[in-house]
């Protein structure tokens, strides 16, 4: 009832409290609920330290790096390929299929959002394993979590037809935690795709359909809340992005959720940047990292990097800023979240905005080049602000950054578009009045110094 009740880390205490009073042959089920909770509640360390020795006495090998985790993954999504998504067969799965369907999916499910290469990898084995048990339930949740896989490999369609299994399996059992589950990943495609509003909108439907009673309050919709933060702070819309965290916040708190401390707080943070209170976001990152596993460089670490990178820059602390950037680029490349296209572009957009604020034209230009080969329609739109903010001719970065501004206000990125409108009115101040009054109702304090984080 406990972890039901999204108190996942009161129920972790609660089954080991109990594994020392249950018969020995249940005890591993136990400790393994018990992993899973502290999982589900953001605290990775306790939860791997008790997964570990399980999935190694299930003969499951676990790799030893993020690289060999991609190609681990590459080959396991093979396998499911050509084994096909249907369940067969009517024999009733056994205790050991079971269990190995869940040790791995308490992994996926805690590291799809730390460490994606490791949590895909382990949420694929989970559904392999899923399919050979023949457990549909099982099937589903890890089919609507590997829809969105398939647009980072170039294949939506797949991945579209994943999640509509996963919805149709979800409508036949009557299930709202796996129906919500559905609608939460198919945001996480319209993320990846950089389609913001789209990805509100879902994320709206699934957090609705995880409010069910019997849907409980478990990790599913802190990942929907998570995805319709991301989406409102790609869109600049600030002062939602403040009301939003801090009202998941409050929640994670009173739950004792680390992951939701964590990540809200990152949201939060990145808000009070854009309100012009740096005191406030630097305590936020660095709190968030202090409670945060340290065994790892994870998602985690760089957004908390990412705040006080738009801190120094914010205070004009220019090399500062690039110095943080550059100490903390080896870790990043490391740990893999280059390869995911949304920690990839954010990486990518920091060292754009700390090479223009230094006078680096020729480094603002190779990123330019990179966020220019991304397939995610806003990725272009910056390469575009880039550029005209690096270009020698004045003529020529007008029109791209006019490109651009339309660009984003098309996609709704209003903060964007308003924000190289105010860069473009140079000396007409009533143009640029009517900027800064678009930004500041967008939750941006001062217009001016925000110039030196977003538009350097």
């Amino acid at each position: 009832m406990l972890v039901r009740a999204g108190r996942c880390a009161a129920g972790a205490e609660a089954f080991l409290a109990s594994a020392e009073h249950v018969p020995e042959d249940s005890r591993a089920e136990v400790l393994r609920q018990a992993a899973d909770a502290w999982m589900a509640a953001g605290y990775i360390d306790r939860g791997l330290d008790l997964l570990r020795p399980m999935l190694r006495a299930e003969g499951v090998w676990w790799p030893r790096s993020p690289l060999l985790a991609v190609f681990a993954l590459l080959w396991t999504y093979a396998r499911l390929r050509l084994r096909g998504i249907e369940v067969r067969g009517e024999v009733a799965p056994t205790e050991a299929q079971l269990r190995r369907v869940d040790l791995c999916w308490s992994v996926g499910m805690g590291l799809t959002n730390t460490m994606p290469a490791d949590g895909m990898l382990f949420a694929v084995r989970a559904v392999l394993a899923a399919l050979q048990a023949g457990e549909p339930g099982r099937v589903g949740r890890g089919l609507a979590v590997l829809g969105a896989f398939h647009r980072l490999i170039g294949r939506a369609e797949v991945g579209a037809r994943f999640v509509q299994r996963a919805r149709e399996i979800a409508e036949a059992r009557d299930d709202p935690q796996l129906l919500g589950l559905t609608y939460v990943c198919s945001a996480a495609d319209a993320m990846i795709t950089g389609d913001w509003r789209e990805c509100v909108a879902r994320t709206a439907k699934g957090l609705d359909a995880l409010s069910a009673p019997r849907a409980g309050m478990p990790w599913e919709r802190v990942l929907g809340a998570c995805f319709e933060l991301t989406a409102l702070d790609q869109l600049g819309r600030f002062v939602d992005v403040e009301r939003r965290a801090g009202e998941h916040l409050r929640d994670a708190e009173a739950r004792g959720d680390l992951y939701g401390l964590v990540v809200f707080s990152q949201f939060f943070a990145q808000a009070r940047v854009a309100a012009g209170d740096l005191a406030a976001a630097r305590h936020y990152a660095r709190d968030s990292v202090r409670r945060w596993t340290q065994r790892s460089y994870t998602l985690q670490h760089f957004y908390a990097l990412r705040v006080e990178v738009c801190c120094d820059l914010y205070d004009g602390e220019v090399h500062r800023a690039d110095s943080r950037l550059r100490e903390r680029w080896p870790s990043i490349v490391g740990a893999g979240l280059l390869r995911n296209p949304i920690s990839r572009i954010d990486a990518l957009l920091l060292r754009a905005r700390c090479a223009l604020a230094r006078g680096d034209r020729r480094g603002a230009m190779r990123v330019a080049c990179r966020l220019g080969c991304e397939s995610r329609h806003d990725a272009a739109l910056h390469a575009r602000w880039i550029r005209a903010r690096a270009a020698p001719s004045r003529a020529r970065a007008d029109a791209e950054l006019a490109a651009a501004a339309d660009g984003f206000q098309a996609a709704g990125m209003t903060l964007a578009a308003w924000s190289i409108e105010q860069r473009r009115a140079g000396a007409d101040l009533e143009r640029r009045a009517r900027a800064e009054r678009a930004l500041r109702e967008l939750g941006v304090s001062d217009p001016e110094r925000w110039q030196r984080v977003f538009l350097p």
